[in-house]
């Protein structure tokens, strides 16, 4: 299995916009092969700033997330609305 944690900044003034552009992402992505589990949280200490927790059973399962049409829609509805300041993607081992 494949962990990851991905930290996902609004820019100011776009939480609301951002948040609601990975609601659309994460159901389809549930039902995806591959996918154990994919979770949203807000950071309570920092304005704009979610966590989503992710567990995958195999690279490959990853690699055709990230090709999918609604990982794609998402993407690009992201840059054209300036809604992610940034993305940083933690990959973990579970001890």
């Amino acid at each position: 299995m494949i962990y990851l944690i991905a930290d996902i900044i609004a820019h100011p003034g776009k939480e609301k916009e951002l948040e609601n552009s990975i609601f659309t992402v994460m159901a389809p992505t549930k039902k995806e092969p591959g996918c154990i589990q994919y979770d949203l949280h807000k950071d309570v200490e920092k304005p704009g700033k979610y966590i989503m927790y992710e567990i995958w059973e195999s690279q490959e399962a990853i690699e055709s997330h990230i090709a999918s049409e609604h990982v794609k829609i998402f993407l690009d509805e992201t840059k054209n609305n300036n809604l992610m300041k940034d993305l940083i993607i933690n990959r973990c081992e579970k001890l």
